[in-house]
């Protein structure tokens, strides 16, 4: 059997109850990845900010990484987010033909799923969230947390 077809992680007994199906999101592996150009990535300023010019210089990185990130990847870029991954997976729901998702994630598929089920609540068998993350908070409250839990 292609590995890429076998399903892996998952105990005998849940692969004899369900059919596993998986995908990659868009923009990770193989569904356009990200491209960004490695000169401007190195250009990353230090990871300590201990400064309004140290903060400002992230800013401005940040800026220039974007701006490049978005001309070397294409009109995918703007379209890389968790709720067009969440439509992404209720289109794989309906070409299956299936009324309910069942679905895992995993890291950022954590998130995914969590969007998933603010926008089609009716729409959800059971999910298995490993990495739950409170994406309602703004960006800074979002940090905070995850630095915490890590």
């Amino acid at each position: 059997m292609n590995d890429i077809l076998r399903p892996s992680g998952f105990s005998e007994d849940v692969q004899r109850r369900f059919d596993i199906v998986s995908f990659d999101p868009r923009g990770v592996a193989r569904s356009g990845s990200t491209t960004c150009t490695a000169s401007v990535y190195n250009e990353m300023p230090y990871p300590v900010m201990s400064s309004q010019a140290d903060y400002d210089k992230w800013v401005a990185f940040d800026a220039k990484l974007h701006a490049d990130c978005r001309k070397q990847t294409g009109p995918l870029y703007d379209h890389l987010d968790s709720v067009n991954v969440a439509r992404d997976m209720d289109a794989i729901r309906a070409a299956l033909g299936e009324a309910k998702l069942t679905s895992y994630g995993v890291s950022y598929g954590t998130l995914a799923q969590q969007m998933y089920a603010e926008m089609y609540p009716n729409r959800i068998r059971a999910m298995v969230l490993d990495s739950n993350m409170d994406h309602s908070l703004n960006v800074k409250g979002f940090q905070v947390t995850e630095a915490a839990t890590v």
